[in-house]
């Protein structure tokens, strides 16, 4: 009874399956396959691809520096007498901007100046001495001349003549000794000059002045402090002039030539500059090369933010396109190109671009139409409607 249960429940539960799949079926049959859509009509913008002589150039920015800066040091030791400065001062060339206690530099100098007045008075001396030296030795031969003659002619004494030429050996040993003292005595003043000069030029160096015409930017020291010549003092700059320094690579390097003029634009102000350095060997770290344009500084403040204009080689019959034409994907450029009614992507080598013009190097033909604009939604084979038919 039991077996004969089980048997019916089967049957039940297949027949309910089956008839689950039949509805299934019966559900599904009405049901359509979709329909790939075509693409809608692109209406585009077009553009004759044209040759042209392109002048172009390379835009730079940098931060205004002063043409002239520099970090003063003393050239000698000292205690800070007197700052007669401040950031911000201006100055003259020449103006003394600090000064050290210079006492133990002036008593130097009037040290050596004593000295140097005592050799020439010494060599005064020496040289009227050496004058009388040889007026006696002359005296001495002469009466070593005369004894000798009398020695031949009379009975005179031996030891006459030997005294008298002993006393003329003395006396032209004298003579050259003062002689030698007279002969070395210009090297000996010019020792003690150079010694009297170095100390007057100490006294100078206790007086820091001015070497260029400029503003004092920093002060670094208090009256009363110990200077030696390797502390900083003051720090000093021209920005009668600026420079504006910044680096190129050196395509851009290499179109450019020292001492030419450069459009330079700080704050929308557009200002005349000069190309007054290019560094020829580039940076071993960044492979660009620093330049320096030069322009007047008067309204304008060093740390400014300017930019400069730098004229490039100019490229005879280069093909051109905008650069909204342009199509940039994983690292390629692309145009679409059009042929009759549909868009063909070509990818192109692009080279330098002048405003919103981009050279193309290779990939296009200088007499072909090309999607001018908007072209992120177009894709390859796309069909258009050309602007005539719109």
């Amino acid at each position: 009874m039991a077996a004969k249960f089980i048997r019916f429940s089967v049957f039940l539960l297949l027949v309910a399956l089956i008839g689950l799949a039949v509805w299934q079926l019966y559900i599904t049959r009405s049901i359509k396959a979709p329909e790939l859509k075509a693409l809608p009509l692109a209406r585009i913008a077009v553009i004759q691809v044209t040759r042209s002589d392109i002048h172009p150039f390379d835009q730079t920015t940098g931060r205004l520096q002063p043409a002239h800066k520099s970090t003063l040091h003393f050239e000698v030791s000292g205690n800070l007498l007197k700052r007669l400065v401040e950031a911000g001062t201006v100055v003259q060339q020449g103006a003394l901007l600090l000064q050290l206690d210079d006492a133990d530099y002036r008593d130097a100098a009037t040290e050596a100046k004593a000295r140097l007045q005592q050799e020439q008075a010494s060599q005064q001396r020496d040289q009227q001495l050496l004058r009388l030296a040889r007026s006696n030795a002359q005296l001495a031969q002469a009466e070593v001349n005369r004894l000798i003659s009398l020695g031949k002619k009379s009975l005179s004494s031996q030891s006459r003549l030997d005294e008298t030429h002993q006393q003329l050996l003395q006396l032209q040993s004298e003579e050259a000794r003062l002689a030698y003292t007279v002969n070395t005595s210009q090297q000996r003043l010019a020792v003690l000059q150079s010694a009297l000069k170095r100390a007057q030029r100490n006294v100078q160096r206790t007086r820091l002045t001015a070497p260029y015409a400029g503003r004092v930017n920093k002060v670094l020291i208090e009256e009363g402090d110990h200077i030696t010549p390797s502390n900083p003092v003051l720090e000093l700059i021209d920005d009668r002039s600026l420079d504006l320094y910044a680096e190129v690579h050196g395509a851009t390097a290499a179109a450019l030539k020292q001492g030419e003029r450069i459009e330079v634009s700080v704050n929308g102000t557009r200002l005349s500059g000069q190309l007054i350095a290019i560094q020829h060997d580039p940076d071993p770290e960044t492979f660009t090369h620093p330049i320096r344009i030069r322009i007047p500084g008067e309204g304008l403040m060093p740390g400014m933010l300017a930019s400069a204009r730098l004229p490039l080689a100019t490229l005879p019959d280069a093909i051109v396109v905008p650069r909204p034409a342009l199509l940039h994907d994983s690292g390629h450029s692309y145009l679409f190109v059009v042929k009759g009614n549909r868009l063909e992507r070509r990818q192109v080598k692009i080279g330098i671009h002048s405003g919103n013009l981009q050279v193309i190097h290779a990939g296009l033909n200088g007499d072909e139409t090309i999607v001018a604009r908007d072209v992120a939604a177009l894709t390859d084979g796309q069909q258009i409607i050309l602007p005539d038919a719109q």
